[in-house]
């Protein structure tokens, strides 16, 4: 097990030609599916990239998107949550300047009515998106299939906000969630990391449920001593998003996203996530 840290400070540019608009990529953090459309946004360049939807208690909706291979970081001041991977498109790496306003824009795409086939469009522009009138001229648009139907259940579909681009610094380490049939406790572990949790469980959620060998996957944090902040966690078989609080705390202390082998084995949907105690030792 390694752990990656990414201080991509600089903008990098990967112009890649538009005749396979279905490509994968793969960088350090992200790895683009197959986005299914019949229209890709008409942009030059595009790299993988994290959308991280959340929706939780107080009615509280908020964006994040990561883009590692741009060293930029997309955010609307709120927390992070659930994670379609795709595709990036933009125009010019340098138009991502850090805390200039930013407008963006979550839609459905539906290509087909069924769960987990539709795709996720976010777009974003210096200019606000207001309701009947011409949509404004895009800085860039993400998209993805959302297997998870990760809009729907963040009751994001129209949804407009605003927030910044900013440079992304974050470590990465791989880490393995453990549950016992006979257990109401999750317990989380990196060979990398000294600071183990502990995340405790309600008797009627997972109950009985095994992770068998562990449901592996990425950890990423910025700064390790503040790991142990995180004393709730926010559930789904999509991510674990640690944080201080569910109230006013505006940024993750870290977030796991398992691999893709073992992406649905944390075993709670998106649309019934759990807020989840945490406590941490070393």
């Amino acid at each position: 097990m390694r752990r990656t840290r990414l201080q991509l400070h600089q903008v990098y540019l990967k112009r890649t030609p538009l005749s396979n608009p279905a490509v994968n990529m793969t960088s350090t953090t992200a790895k683009a599916r197959i986005v299914e459309s019949n229209s890709p946004p008409p942009f030059d360049n595009y790299v993988g990239a994290d959308a991280l939807l959340f929706s939780g208690k107080h009615n509280i909706k908020a964006l994040r998107l990561e883009v590692p291979e741009l060293g930029k970081e997309f955010s609307d001041t709120q927390f992070i949550g659930t994670d379609p991977q795709g595709i990036f498109y933009y125009r010019d790496g340098y138009e991502f300047k850090s805390g200039v306003t930013v407008y963006y824009k979550v839609k459905k795409i539906p290509n087909d009515p069924q769960p987990g086939k539709q795709t996720v469009s976010i777009k974003f522009s210096h200019d606000p998106f207001t309701t009947g009138e011409k949509e404004p001229k895009l800085q860039a648009e993400f998209r993805a299939n959302d297997l998870h139907d990760t809009v729907a259940a963040a009751g994001m579909d129209g949804y407009t906000f605003h927030g910044t681009w900013s440079n992304l610094d974050t470590v990465t380490a791989t880490t393995v969630f453990t549950k016992f049939g006979d257990s109401q406790k999750i317990f989380v572990a990196s060979g990398d990391l000294p600071e183990k949790a502990t995340i405790t469980l309600p008797d009627n959620v997972l109950d009985g449920v095994n992770y068998g060998d562990g449901v592996r996957g990425k950890l990423v944090y910025r700064k390790e001593t503040d790991l142990t902040l995180g004393i709730q966690a926010n559930y789904n078989s999509d991510r674990v998003v640690f944080y201080n609080n569910d109230w006013n705390a505006t940024d993750f202390t870290a977030y796991f996203i398992p691999f893709e082998i073992d992406q649905t084995n944390l075993g709670i949907p998106s649309s019934q996530t759990q807020i989840l105690p945490v406590a941490w030792t070393k």
